[in-house]
């Protein structure tokens, strides 16, 4: 069932892109507690569903700074996309419901995901490897950037790679990425206007 939005009306942010549709559909959340076991520590666990069928989930833990993104996985991903669109809202949910009103929210970037995150509104820390810089140099020979951070990296691959063609971030490997204050006031904002339905 597509959305049908009315201008100024209240709308639950349980969204998610069906391709086959090619629009938005509303989709199910259903929490689940998880206590802890063997080397992970307790956690959340929100199962998405469309009706009945699984989508995906994404699992968060405590902090002392706020929490941590264990993982978010997409099961269906030739038919659903903008899961982790969803996924932001759910680890900005997951804090308000904490009563926390000044948090972190961090996770870690892999898997060629950092272009992808980058573009969402995540950023990343710390530099990058002697290693990782040589392989950004075979890659773009001629580049010219002032710093090697990881921010700085991603962006030019972003703004370099032709268009119709997937960003080549693999080199980068596992590292670490955190929710910029801007964007959990932005979430928090529209979570506020059309707050999201869990179960």
């Amino acid at each position: 069932m597509a959305l049908n939005i009315i201008k100024g009306e209240k709308v639950s942010s349980n969204i998610i892109y069906s391709r086959t549709l090619e629009t938005y559909i509303p989709v199910n959340i259903k929490k689940r507690e998880i206590p802890a076991f063997t080397y992970y520590p307790k956690f959340v666990e929100y199962n998405v569903y469309d009706k009945r069928k699984s989508i995906g989930h994404v699992r968060i833990s405590d902090t002392d700074y706020g929490c941590y993104v264990m993982s978010i996985r997409n099961n269906k991903q030739n038919e659903y996309g903008k899961f982790a669109l969803l996924a932001d809202k759910l680890e900005v949910q997951y804090c308000l419901d904490k009563n926390m009103s000044d948090f972190e929210i961090r996770s870690y970037a892999d898997l060629n995901s950092h272009a992808l995150h980058y573009l969402r509104g995540k950023r990343f820390e710390g530099e990058a490897t002697p290693q990782q810089i040589q392989r950004f140099r075979e890659m773009f020979k001629w580049a010219k950037i002032k710093s090697f951070d990881y921010n700085t990296i991603v962006k030019y691959i972003i703004d370099h790679t032709p268009k119709g063609e997937r960003f080549n971030t693999m080199f980068l490997k596992e590292i670490p990425m955190y929710m910029p204050k801007e964007l959990i006031q932005k979430i928090i904002e529209e979570l506020l206007k059309n707050p999201l339905i869990i179960k």
